[in-house]
């Protein structure tokens, strides 16, 4: 069975619907399996409501062993899937443009074992698939990345 990747990438707009299909193409080829209920229809649902929605992507990330997220465009679903990550004890590798600056609370976060700074899309997909290759390896060797639930 292959490791399940959820995306915390909400597509707000074209460019990060086009990094979303870029990560899960990345993944795919990786052998890893992507959760992205941002790109479901049950999670557009314009009659939902917001407690649905979040039902709706709290099973995905349970199932989940490894959180994407994108922090380039302010969204509360990310610090919701952040926030709900580090109390499943879930590793969570971040994303962000590097002329966007991240509050240092953000990134201190106990559950980001890796903070990815890019460029551009390539830079982005090429960064993200040395850190997964790493936490790939350090799962093959046993080495325990999950955090520290107790600080």
């Amino acid at each position: 069975m292959s490791e399940r990747v959820y995306l915390s990438i909400p597509p707000i707009t074209l460019e990060t619907l086009d990094l979303c299909r870029g990560i899960r193409s990345l993944c795919s080829g990786m052998g890893l399996e992507t959760i992205a209920p941002y790109l479901s229809s049950d999670y557009d649902e314009p009659d939902a409501s917001r407690g649905e929605a979040v039902e709706a992507r709290e099973h995905p990330l349970q199932r989940s062993d490894i959180i994407i997220a994108y922090l380039g465009t302010p969204s509360r679903e990310v610090f919701d899937d952040m926030r709900d990550a580090v109390e499943k004890n879930k590793p969570i590798i971040v994303l962000h443009e590097k002329e966007k600056k991240i509050e240092a609370t953000v990134l201190g976060i106990s559950g980001i074992i890796e903070v990815i700074e890019f460029c551009n899309h390539e830079d982005a997909l090429t960064q993200l698939e040395i850190a997964l290759l790493n936490w790939q390896w350090n799962l093959v060797v046993g080495y325990d990345q999950s955090p520290d639930p107790h600080g």
